[in-house]
């Protein structure tokens, strides 16, 4: 297995991840979003590759606002992590999050960040397991005014 990062050679395989992770996105603006991305110095996105084919990504952003439990800034940030069904519970993403740390290193960041909705409870304990710690627990409410 390896990790590398993307580039146009593996942005489609990427944008399809993408839309996996996260079904409301649309492939085309994803792929867009990709295209900027390579571009950036505060983002990027690694992915795992294993018998020919990419199985998994992490996408991170250098955030320069206020991040949870942080005392300096910017922070790295785990804007989402995706691996296949087929291949969870093998490493796979606590490889991806190694990948990230060295990243974050390398831009001279002290943290990495990350956030799951309160009820996913399988990402709450792998965040656990590679060594994050909750920082806040938080319920947000809208109301619709007429």
């Amino acid at each position: 297995m390896e990790i590398v990062r993307f580039d146009h050679s593996n942005i489609d395989q990427l944008t399809k991840m993408i839309v996996e992770l996260w079904p409301e996105c649309k492939l085309d603006q994803e792929y867009t979003n990709c295209v900027k991305a390579m571009e950036s110095e505060r983002e990027c996105y690694f992915l795992a590759r294993a018998h020919g084919q990419y199985i998994a990504f992490i996408y991170l952003n250098l955030r320069f606002d206020y991040v949870e439990g942080a005392s300096s800034s910017p922070v790295g940030y785990i804007e989402g992590i995706y691996v296949k069904p087929a291949f969870r519970k093998q490493g796979v993403a606590k490889m991806l999050i190694e990948r990230a740390e060295k990243w974050c290193r390398e831009k001279g960041t002290s943290f990495l960040g990350s956030d799951t909705e309160t009820d996913n409870l399988d990402s709450v304990a792998f965040h656990q397991k590679v060594g994050f710690k909750v920082t806040n627990r938080l319920v947000t409410f809208i109301k619709k005014l007429t």
